[in-house]
């Protein structure tokens, strides 16, 4: 049981991992690449709005995160997936380690 306790303890750096790819920290060199990126890819209607976040990022003021509605997941499916981990971790301890016995 001891692995067990010890892949329960290790499931933290899992998740901060996880987190890392989704926290936003701005970087305006990539971020403005971001913003040009999405004007490329956007629909005719979308383009006005965008081209005023990349003109705030170039001019150096405050302005959406780029990525944003282009992440996988959220924090809040990352403490998801640190619940069910917890859970099937417990279950495995409960079952002594055999997987066939968690339902």
């Amino acid at each position: 049981m001891n692995r067990l306790q010890q892949q329960k303890e290790n499931k933290s750096g899992l998740l901060e991992d996880m987190l890392s790819f989704i926290r936003y920290t701005p970087n305006r060199e990539a971020d403005l690449l971001a913003f040009m990126e999405k004007y490329q890819k956007a629909d005719c209607d979308e383009r006005p709005a965008i081209l005023e976040q990349l003109r705030s990022c170039m001019d150096g003021k405050e302005y959406p995160d780029p990525y944003a509605g282009s992440y996988h997941y959220t924090p809040e499916d990352v403490s998801l997936m640190g619940r069910i981990l917890d859970d099937y971790i417990d279950d495995l301890m409960e079952a002594q380690g055999d997987p066939a016995a968690v339902s």
